[in-house]
């Protein structure tokens, strides 16, 4: 798994080296963690860990002829499938409803870029953010006369945009 999360660096993109990285140390963490402190603290408090009783919970030392709360949640499902079934779409649905506004916030515009995307946006032709590689099956470019003032000012925009469009 660490491995494979740092691996994402070959891709070559900084922000996916950087959330490939900053997971794997993570996963290296928690992994040492899980190993060394979590048995030495159960070593240290082993004792008093578990000791206090929640009612209706079943612990180990208890007989096998009490019913568990899985057992009894089990009955509760078979008995009433549908009500149960339509409960938790409601939940999953009033959990999901904050999805609708999310806003990744990743922009791949450079900020050399920028200038020209504005142009772009305020002008007559139509904005676009397309791939400059999916611009290229264009026969005709609608140009602005303000475009190539924009793209004149940014070297790597216009070089770019000059030998992948034409």
């Amino acid at each position: 798994m660490v491995v494979a999360l740092a691996a994402l660096a070959v891709v070559g993109v900084p922000m996916i080296t950087q959330m490939g990285i900053s997971a794997a140390v993570a996963v290296i963490i928690a992994v040492l963690g899980a190993i060394t402190l979590i048995p030495a603290v159960l070593g240290i408090f082993g004792r008093f860990a578990f000791s206090p009783r929640i009612p209706g919970l079943r612990h180990g030392d208890e007989p096998e002829t009490m019913e568990s709360n899985g057992h009894r949640w089990a009955k509760i499902v078979t008995k009433y499938p549908w009500p149960i079934a339509g409960a938790a779409l409601v939940l999953l649905v009033i959990a999901a409803i904050p999805m609708t506004k999310l806003e990744l916030g990743l922009s791949f515009t450079q900020d050399e870029e920028r200038p020209a995307l504005a142009l772009l946006q305020r002008g007559s032709v139509k904005a676009s953010t397309a791939n400059c590689s999916s611009c290229s099956t264009l026969r005709t470019v609608p140009t602005s006369p303000r475009l190539p003032k924009a793209l004149s000012r940014t070297s790597r925009a216009s070089t770019t945009s000059q030998r992948r469009i034409s």
